[in-house]
């Protein structure tokens, strides 16, 4: 955010209040406008209520900060170019945005990575110290996309840092538009020519391709669309443009008074008509940066019933000027407190609680570090506090570096130590597979582990078991050629193949253990996210899917029949996402019908639950009595999951298949408990852990003895 922007003290207007006619037009050529620092005490106001109140929402609130730095940010460049003959005097720009936005950040992630380890589970430590490093490099957008990270509600596995995303585009903004400016401002400046046009005519064309480009990405991949920088760029050239041409506009005071109230509407209705996280920066996110251009636009009224009288009561000037300190607490402090007292959202007792904290907190931010830290007179040297800022950098990113290693190093060994755990007094799904009675033990893996660990395939560490990196594409790579994870000897008589995802992949375990034993060449043919599916179908027209996906599929088909052509493939044999019916989809059946007369192993979909088992046994449960588990277990009524499958079977669909109900080996008297046979059964949501997975070898081995029984002999 770019708070406390320092402007010289001098109130330049075209006319005085004093004197204005209302029915004149009239321009306005102030360099301090009181309007555009109050419209920040409304723009936190929607980021934390929303935030706190909304469940997480998207409310506009941050694009109205990105429009704000661009609004500010390109005049003050001109300005300052044109003065500088074509240069812009770096250190001096440079100097005071490590004071405005640097010093009061680093006790945010101070605090954070010393109570983070404290309060998240271990298997969240890597994760939390990879995001710190890239936030005091001002990378964090590009470290959520790298790490494929959506932008979630609050809750306690939503990331810590995730909301200085904004923060870090604002600085690339910032250092990176000097050196472009100055590469067309020198040669113009030079030849004594004034650069607005030029410079104009290239923020123009740099807003139309990044505003295209979000359009673009926006139907691509969104999750990755929204931290782009690229995608972002058009939020704050736009109102640069503005900028450089506001002081020009001969407007009179009604014009002006209706402006900035429907700037205002456009403003404050943003987060009731969009949930920005799933549109924004596309062509939705004009709702609000348009809204904060009009209501700039009418700017002062100089009338008692213009939008601009709004943002000047007492509580929006407040919440203005603790805007920057306010947006940087309050996000961690909504997490760790979902998180320390095992809540999976916000109630209305406790957002208040958080939101007098965050006020609290943003309060001491301003005063300490904002006005009495980044005002010493040792920072005030531009030169020393460039000096001091890189420093603290490279040397936070150091450190944070070095803890992550140490806390992936911790959690590895965790790792590795469980799996010699599983013995007759874990026999995990084996419990419902062959009827047993069993007693009480140490359940296994620990909580921190079942929340991490996934099956060896998905690691993209190509030392293990000789896996190719990267052979799981990620559900935002551009990659629509197939590749294949393969397990056991090329040569192998009998040929396997896992495909359709995540909840195919993740019963990875009990295949490896049979293709060891019985010589199989096991392939898992996987992009994240993606059902096997010819066609849109596959996902509801209301849930996002990527393109990349229906061409991964049609070409994964193709390589199934003509290239590997197996002699078994394990697939989903229905389909059921977050909050719709179980169904078999068109698309899953047309892909089937392609795959001729391979024999298909169709598994029954796996619900996707609300909360996380595993999380909520963390947080509410007693593991060494089994009566408190059945508070984490989902039931499965209440995800239109019915006990069995009673629509059209799978199976009659395609030519040579055999349907398999994973329910069996899931549910218990119409709960799906977060532990059977003393291992616990949910990764998250809707994964099962690597543990759970590995018992269930006797369960998938009875269908195939009589599906496919060539594949033992």
């Amino acid at each position: 955010m770019l708070i406390g922007f320092v402007v010289s003290a001098a109130f330049l207007k075209s006319v005085s209040e004093s004197e204005i006619d209302r029915s004149i037009p009239f321009s306005d050529g102030r360099k301090w406008r009181d309007e555009l620092h109050e419209i920040r005490g409304i723009a936190i106001l929607l980021v934390v209520s929303f935030h706190i109140f909304g469940n997480g929402r998207v409310s506009g609130g941050i694009d109205i900060f990105l429009a704000i730095t661009g609004f500010l940010a390109v005049p003050s460049l001109y300005r300052r170019a044109v003065a500088g003959g074509g240069f812009i005097p770096l250190m001096s720009r440079f100097g005071g945005l490590a004071r405005r936005l640097l010093v009061p950040l680093i006790p945010v992630l101070l605090f954070i990575g010393i109570v983070g380890p404290l309060v998240l589970g271990v298997a969240f430590h890597p994760q939390l110290f990879t995001e710190l490093r890239a936030s005091v490099l001002f990378a964090e957008n590009i470290e959520l996309v790298r790490s494929q990270l959506a932008y979630d509600a609050a809750g306690p596995g939503t990331s810590t840092l995730q909301h200085l995303w904004s923060t870090s585009i604002q600085v690339q903004f910032h250092i990176l538009m000097p050196f472009v400016f100055m590469l067309l401002t020198v040669p113009l400046v030079k030849a004594g020519r004034d650069p607005k046009k030029v410079l104009m005519i290239f923020l123009g064309v740099v807003t139309v391709g990044s505003f295209l480009y979000a359009w673009w990405h926006q139907g691509v991949f969104q999750q990755a669309n929204y931290f782009s920088s690229i995608s972002r760029l058009w939020e704050l050239t736009l109102p640069g443009i503005l900028g450089l041409t506001i002081p020009k506009f001969r407007l009179n005071s009604v014009t002006r008074a209706c402006l900035t109230w429907v700037g205002l509407i456009m403003l404050l209705s943003t987060g009731f008509l969009f949930d920005g996280a799933s549109v924004f920066p596309g062509p939705q996110a004009l709702l609000p940066v348009g809204g904060l251009l009009l209501f700039l636009t009418g700017g002062k009224s100089y009338t008692s019933w213009g939008g601009d009288r709004l943002v000047q009561i007492r509580p929006i000037k407040f919440l203005a000027d603790i805007s920057y300190s306010l947006y940087l607490w309050h996000w961690p402090v909504i997490i760790f407190y979902l998180n320390y007292f095992a809540k999976p959202r916000l109630g209305v007792f406790d957002a208040l609680i958080v939101f007098t904290v965050s006020l609290t907190l943003g309060t001491m931010g301003k005063k300490l570090f904002e006005d009495r830290v980044a005002s010493l007179s040792l920072l005030k040297n531009n030169n020393i506090a460039v000096l001091l800022a890189i420093t603290v950098m490279i040397t936070g990113a150091g450190i944070f570096h070095w803890a992550t290693q140490v806390s992936q190093s911790r959690l590895e060994q965790r790792l590795s130590t469980y799996q010699d755990l599983i013995d007759a007094e874990h026999p995990g799904a084996q419990a419902l597979t062959f009827s047993l009675e069993t007693a009480p033990a140490k359940t296994i893996p620990d909580l921190d582990i079942a929340l991490m660990k996934t099956p060896e395939v998905y690691s993209f560490d190509p030392s293990n078991s000789g896996i190719e990196e990267s052979c799981v594409p990620g559900y935002s790579s551009t990659r629509t050629f197939p590749t294949t994870c393969e397990f056991g000897a090329e040569n192998a008589q009998k040929t396997v193949v896992l495909t359709g995802g995540s909840h195919v992949g993740q019963w990875w375990p009990a295949f490896a253990e049979m293709a060891a034993q019985y010589k199989w060449r096991l392939i898992l043919l996987e992009r994240s996210g993606c059902q096997l599916g010819l066609d849109q179908d596959v996902y509801e027209p209301e849930l996002e899917v990527s393109p990349h996906c229906i061409e991964w599929n049609k070409q994964a088909v193709d390589m199934i029949r003509n290239e590997i052509k197996p002699d078994l493939v394990v697939t989903l044999g229905t389909s059921l996402q977050s909050g719709t019916p179980e169904q078999v989809r068109e698309s899953q059946a047309a892909a089937w019908q392609e795959l001729g007369e391979t024999p298909l192993l169709l598994l029954r979909d796996n619900p996707i639950f609300t909360f996380n088992p595993s999380e909520c046994l963390q947080q509410k449960a007693d593991l060494e009595n089994p009566r408190t588990y059945s508070i984490c277990a989902p039931r499965r009524d209440e995800y239109q999951y019915s006990a069995k499958f009673d629509h059209k079977h799978p199976a009659s669909l395609a030519p040579n298949s055999y349907y398999l109900d994973i329910n069996e080996i899931l549910e218990v008297d119409g709960e799906f408990q977060p532990i059977i046979g003393n291992v616990i059964v949910w990764r998250n949501t809707h994964h099962v852990t690597e543990a759970y997975a590995s018992t269930t070898r006797p369960f998938f081995e009875q269908a195939l003895q009589e599906f496919v029984p060539d594949l033992f002999q």
